[in-house]
């Protein structure tokens, strides 16, 4: 429980310094083309920066808080219910 909740504030922490810093990763990394070719917004390379750190600071909050299991079979569970098949019902 620790674990998953130390290693949820990092990936939030991480996600949160790709927000900030967008710019100098972008220096970095570079740009992306696909990014410029289907973003047109704010600069389709800053703006998949900037929601690819926003989605690793929900999902580092979840994971610390523990709701990631439970929303991941939920927005799964016609995929993951053939694997936990509900028993026939006894006559």
């Amino acid at each position: 429980m620790l674990k998953n909740f130390i290693v949820g504030i990092l990936i939030a922490g991480v996600g949160a310094m790709m927000v900030i810093y967008t710019e100098k990763i972008m220096q970095f990394a570079g740009r992306m083309e696909w990014a410029e070719y289907w973003i047109r917004v704010f600069g389709g390379t800053r703006f998949a920066y900037k929601l690819i750190g926003l989605i690793a600071i929900i999902i580092g909050f979840m994971m610390a808080t523990g709701l990631l299991g439970p929303v991941v079979l939920w927005l799964f569970r016609n995929m993951f219910s053939a694997y936990n098949p509900t028993p026939p019902p006894e006559i």
